[in-house]
């Protein structure tokens, strides 16, 4: 992986680092809802190439994206499956 991108993956593993440490004991389910609520108001880091260059920019979910991701987490277990035992 190129350092760049490698750098912008660092950033939100941090943030998604904090989530954790900061909701220990809250279920994955939890903690997933959680990473979602933040992609949505605060954004992930990514990384675009741009002719010769690269940029770093937050990306964060539109409300369409969020309402169907939390969706499908709603209807999942804990093991993000569901009652079926297939991945969503």
């Amino acid at each position: 992986m190129d350092p760049i991108e490698d750098n912008s993956a660092g950033f939100s593993q941090q943030s998604f680092m904090y989530i954790g440490t900061q909701n220990k004991g809250d279920t994955n389910k939890d903690l997933a809802s959680k990473v979602l609520d933040f992609y949505f108001t605060e954004g992930l880091w990514v990384v675009r190439k741009s002719d010769d260059r690269y940029m770093i920019e937050r990306h964060t979910l539109d409300e369409e994206q969020y309402r169907n991701a939390v969706e499908k987490l709603m209807k999942a277990d804990n093991s993000g499956l569901r009652a079926n035992s297939t991945i969503i």
